[in-house]
């Protein structure tokens, strides 16, 4: 029984994330920025003196998403495309399952915490949609980073071109997950508080969108 719930939630989990960091692939250099920072994290939660083959992959796919990172966020001439965000997610997804597996101390909800944005993004524009009767694979500009973008482009007005809007509001969203890839860092080995940090994130998240699309409005 557990075998077959393991597989479904492994599929879920990796199917979910394909989708969620190529929802949130709407600014220079966020999808990758966040998939560089929560692989970074997995690095250091299973790094070991002997050298955890988990620790080696992560560390190798943040090196080599570098390179484009910079590319990206300071021109944003180079793009990911639905591969490469579905990439980002599925790694994202396995390396976790992996180290939930191969390191038992790590907590699993810290885990999702390290991902806890682009989540809680996704969670947020399925109940959307569901609630505005549109289909699921519809887009629409109400995701976290085009709230962060409309209120610094509502707040900046013509003081900073649309490119330095778009640098602004991506500095933003991965200093949030920065932080928050931090705190599942700090917590890595207590479940409940990792838990409880989870919840106390996505409150914030919804939170920061609603305020934002007021002042974005006003």
């Amino acid at each position: 029984h557990f075998a077959a719930f393991g597989i479904v939630f492994s599929i879920i989990a990796s199917t979910t994330l394909c989708h969620a960091y190529n929802l949130i692939d709407g600014l220079n250099g966020l999808s990758s920025g966040i998939f560089i920072i929560a692989m970074a994290n997995i690095a250091f939660m299973t790094w070991t003196d002997d050298g955890d083959a988990i620790a080696v992959s992560a560390s190798f796919l943040v090196f080599a998403t570098v390179g484009f990172w910079v590319v990206n966020f300071v021109t944003g001439r180079i793009f990911l495309g639905d591969g490469g965000a579905y990439f980002f997610g599925h790694a994202v997804a396995w390396m976790s399952i992996l180290t939930a597996v191969n390191h038992p101390t790590v907590s699993p909800w810290a885990l999702l915490l390290n991902t806890i944005i682009p989540v809680t993004d996704t969670l947020m524009a399925i109940l959307r949609r569901y609630q505005n009767r549109k289909n699921f694979a519809s887009a629409d500009r109400e995701h976290l980073h085009h709230i962060l973008y409309a209120v610094i482009g509502h707040t900046a007005k013509e003081r900073l071109s649309q490119h330095w809007q778009n640098g602004v509001a991506s500095c933003l969203m991965l200093l949030l997950a920065g932080l928050l890839s931090l705190a599942a860092w700090a917590l890595q080995y207590s479940s409940s508080k990792s838990s409880i940090a989870c919840i106390i994130a996505m409150v914030l998240i919804v939170a920061v969108v609603h305020i934002g699309k007021s002042v974005a409005r006003s």
